[in-house]
C-alpha cells in the first residue's frame, strides 16, 4: 500500500493548493516577452534616431552643394560621406558602410527613391557623385544597412540580402544661381 503522502492524488492536490514559487514560476514566464518587446523597442527607437541623424547629415551635406562650395572645393564622394557620417555615432561605422549617389536630373519628376541594391538583394558597388551646375536639379540619396539584435521580431522596410535593414535619407533640390 502507498503511504497517503506518496499517492498521485494527494500530492497533486498539495501542488495544486501550495503558492510557494507561484511569482517566481509567473515571473519566469512572462520574463522572455517583456525583455523581447523591450530590446525590440530600443532597437526600433535607435534606429530611428539614428536614420534622423543620418537625415540631418544629408540635408547638411547637400547644402554644400546647393550652395556651390561643393563645386568650388571639388568635394569628392568620400569628403561627402565625411559630411554627412559627421553627426552620426561611431557604432555605425558610416562611413565605411554608407551608400551615397548624387545624380543630376532632367526635371523633379524624374527623381529615383528605388533602394540601389542589385539583383541579389546587395548594395551597389557604383556610385554616381554630380554635384550639378548653376540651377541644376539635384537629388541625393544616402542609404546605411542597419545590422539587427532582434531577428526573430518582424519588421517592414527594405532589407538586403543579408538581411540588415536599409535606412535612408535624401535630398532633391535645384541648385543655387552661383557663379
Amino acid at each position: 500500500m502507498i503511504p497517503k503522502k506518496l499517492h498521485p492524488r494527494s500530492a497533486a492536490r498539495r501542488f495544486a493548493r501550495d503558492r510557494k514559487g507561484v511569482a517566481a514560476v509567473e515571473f519566469a514566464a512572462v520574463l522572455f516577452p517583456f525583455l523581447a518587446i523591450m530590446t525590440a523597442m530600443t532597437e526600433t527607437g535607435l534606429m530611428y534616431f539614428s536614420e534622423t541623424m543620418m537625415e540631418n547629415g544629408v540635408v547638411r551635406a547637400s547644402r554644400m552643394i546647393k550652395t556651390g562650395q561643393a563645386q568650388d572645393q571639388k568635394t569628392t564622394i568620400s569628403q561627402f560621406k565625411a559630411a554627412v557620417c559627421g553627426g552620426l555615432m561611431a557604432y555605425l561605422d558610416c562611413e565605411n558602410r554608407i551608400y551615397v549617389d548624387s545624380k543630376v536630373l532632367a526635371n523633379f519628376a524624374s527623381a529615383d527613391s528605388t533602394p540601389p541594391l542589385d539583383e541579389d538583394g546587395n548594395l551597389q558597388k557604383d556610385q554616381p557623385f554630380q554635384l550639378g551646375g548653376t540651377s541644376q536639379i539635384v537629388q541625393v540619396r544616402a542609404y546605411l544597412p542597419w545590422k539587427r539584435l532582434v531577428t526573430f521580431m518582424p519588421i517592414s522596410g527594405t532589407q538586403t540580402a543579408d538581411g540588415d535593414m536599409l535606412l535612408s535619407a535624401g535630398a532633391l533640390f535645384r541648385n543655387e544661381p552661383f557663379p
